[in-house]
């Protein structure tokens, strides 16, 4: 049986990896949705980011892609992956997509964002994994010269 924590953490982040992010997000909705195996989840994430460890880190706090896979393929293989937990993730999408789209759009003007997000976490024989579940709105935003402004 995996252990659940939830929690909140502040999280910063260039353009390209909240889009890694994203993708990789992305993924874990859709093999939640069809159930798919631990495999095809590992193959889905090499292919976005290879070992990208700090995208992994950042959204699922596992370092590599067959980490997350593991995690991900225990809860879809036992009976954690509920609509509650699907639709969680899916909130979780929903709200780093929208940061996303922001900040591609003033990639220009700022090089990090930094904002609150909810995470769920399991824990199990097999190691830790959590998901973004929820995602506030961005707090801080990183001029390309470096100096950190608050969002108004």
């Amino acid at each position: 049986m995996a252990d659940v924590r939830e929690y909140t953490e502040r999280i910063s982040v260039s353009a390209s990896e909240l889009n890694l992010m994203v993708r990789a997000q992305q993924v874990t909705v859709d093999a939640v949705k069809r159930k798919e195996s631990e495999s095809w989840i590992r193959k889905q994430l090499s292919a976005i980011a290879g070992e990208a460890t700090t995208v992994f880190a950042l959204a699922f706090a596992t370092r590599t892609a067959a980490g997350v896979a593991l995690g991900l393929g225990a809860l879809i293989a036992g009976s954690l992956a509920t609509n509650y937990f699907l639709n969680s993730i899916t909130a979780g999408l929903n709200g780093t997509s929208r940061h996303a789209s922001w900040f591609n759009v003033n990639t220009n003007k700022y090089k990090r964002i930094e904002f609150e997000a909810a995470f769920v976490e399991y824990s199990n024989a097999g190691g830790t994994t959590h998901y973004i579940t929820q995602a506030g709105p961005i707090d801080r935003m990183q001029r390309l010269d470096g100096t950190w402004i608050y969002a108004s």
